[in-house]
């Protein structure tokens, strides 16, 4: 079994254990939230509810068109998304920033990992971006506060440094998607 097909078998083992779409939705956007406050003080558990069917809502669509996108492309998905979850629910959020890039991202990019290691997708061209990935490069804090992040020019430049040190250490024919995985479950051995 390649190490690439083990490591995906290890994420869905630990992440995804029923290998369903419904817990892909529910533990992408856990992961986007997590560490990164999104939701004023007191709102109703209805609201969150809401907010986050929605929310899975948008990155099934997103997983309809994620085959072949570029860099660019893949950056206006996180843009839209950021925009759609903005404009529908803006007054719910914590601070005005709202939704955040590191929200769209994370949840994005965790959601397609997760479609990817159940076989429902091709290989993603970007990857989650957080402080395990960013430490991982050796990036050092304030660098790995991916939470902060609300600027698409700081994303590109994480992904950049992501994608740099992956064709460093494993070669040009590892794709970012595939040494992301390889980092991360280094990480859990």
């Amino acid at each position: 079994m390649s190490v690439v097909i083990e490591a995906k078998k290890k994420f869905l083992d630990r992440y995804n254990i029923d290998r369903s779409n419904t817990d892909a939705l529910s533990k992408s956007i856990s992961a986007a939230v997590q560490h990164n406050k999104l939701y004023k003080s007191g709102l109703a558990e209805s609201s969150r509810k809401e907010i986050r069917a929605y929310w899975g809502e948008c990155l099934k669509e997103i997983q309809k068109t994620v085959e072949n996108l570029t860099d660019e492309d893949y950056e206006k998905k996180i843009l839209e998304l950021q925009e759609k979850m903005n404009s529908k629910f803006g007054d719910l959020f914590y601070n005005p920033e709202g939704f955040k890039i590191s929200h769209s991202q994370k949840s994005i990019s965790v959601y397609l990992k997760h479609m990817w290691c159940l076989e429902e997708i091709g290989k993603p061209n970007q990857c989650p971006i957080d402080s395990i990935v960013l430490k991982k490069i050796g990036k050092k804090y304030p660098y790995t506060k991916w939470t902060t992040v609300n600027d698409i020019e700081i994303h590109r430049n994480q992904i950049k440094d992501v994608r740099d040190f992956i064709i460093e250490k494993f070669g040009n024919e590892t794709s970012l998607a595939e040494g992301e995985l390889l980092l991360f479950q280094s990480d859990e051995n």
